[in-house]
């Protein structure tokens, strides 16, 4: 299904490419520094073929450099809802290793699970307590946020800059755009974990059941042997009581009386 999901997604936006780009023309009249159609019509043909981490990879890539932002990331929301992993970073033109942060006190924390927040300059001064945007000398944010097909928010995705952002309305449209498409990416990437994580549980479970079926065969095989050599008269029944095994009893010949009591209760 949620390959489905993505597939639709991509048509989807393909659609929208034409109606936002006019809309977003319409609204900003002005000269535009940048051709809302031009740039959504490059982040999907960087990231169309694309699926699972290249494609996180890949989206923000494409988006750092459509919109000449100096860092474009996507973070997924991690269980508790206060902390976010970057599943992928470009920042300075390169691929950078993501971490893991705290919402608290950060752009993002107004972002994730609620709507699009756009700080076009001064956003260290609005969160200075946020060490991530100090340490990266970030002047201006646009993030908006991402939901499974529950509804529920699983992550985000952002646009940083170190320069007051030029065109925020088209900044705000892009990341906005293909948040639907990274959401359905990262919903499908939770579901894999999820599998492969009931996979191996399987597996081990089948591991445990083999060497418990060994050991037990191992029991019965020395209680047989010592029952073979036991002068007291021995039974085995099943789980409704019925006799199945009866012992050998001083060497003497007891196919008869096994005969005559396999099948009954040791109470008959």
């Amino acid at each position: 299904k949620i390959n489905e999901l993505a597939n639709r997604l991509l048509t989807f936006n393909r659609d929208c490419l034409m109606a936002r780009s006019h809309e977003h023309a319409t609204t900003n009249a002005s000269t535009q520094s940048r051709d809302a159609r031009a740039v959504l019509e490059r982040v999907m043909a960087e990231t169309e073929s694309l699926v699972g981490d290249r494609f996180f990879d890949g989206l923000a890539k494409a988006i750092a450099r459509s919109l000449e932002v100096d860092a474009a990331m996507i973070g997924e929301l991690l269980p508790g809802d206060a902390d976010v992993s970057m599943i992928s970073l470009w920042l300075d033109d390169k691929h950078c290793e993501g971490i893991t942060y705290p919402l608290k006190d950060s752009p993002c924390e107004g972002v994730v699970g609620k709507t699009t927040c756009i700080h076009p300059k001064g956003v260290q001064e609005l969160f200075p307590e946020d060490e991530l945007l100090k340490d990266l000398a970030i002047e201006s944010y646009a993030g908006t946020p991402l939901f499974d097909s529950r509804g529920e928010p699983i992550g985000l995705l952002v646009a940083m800059h170190r320069r007051p952002l030029g065109d925020r309305a088209l900044v705000g449209m892009v990341i906005e755009i293909f948040a639907a498409r990274a959401a359905a990416e990262l919903e499908r990437r939770r579901y894999d974990s999820e599998l492969q994580t009931a996979n191996r549980r399987l597996q081990d479970a089948l591991r445990r059941a083999d060497e418990s079926r060994a050991r037990l065969e191992t029991v019965n095989a020395r209680l047989k042997d010592y029952a073979e050599i036991s002068s007291d008269l021995l039974w085995e029944t099943d789980a409704a009581g019925i006799l199945v095994w009866l012992s050998p009893v001083d060497g003497r010949d007891t196919t008869q009386v096994e005969s005559d009591w396999v099948g009954t209760t040791p109470d008959q």
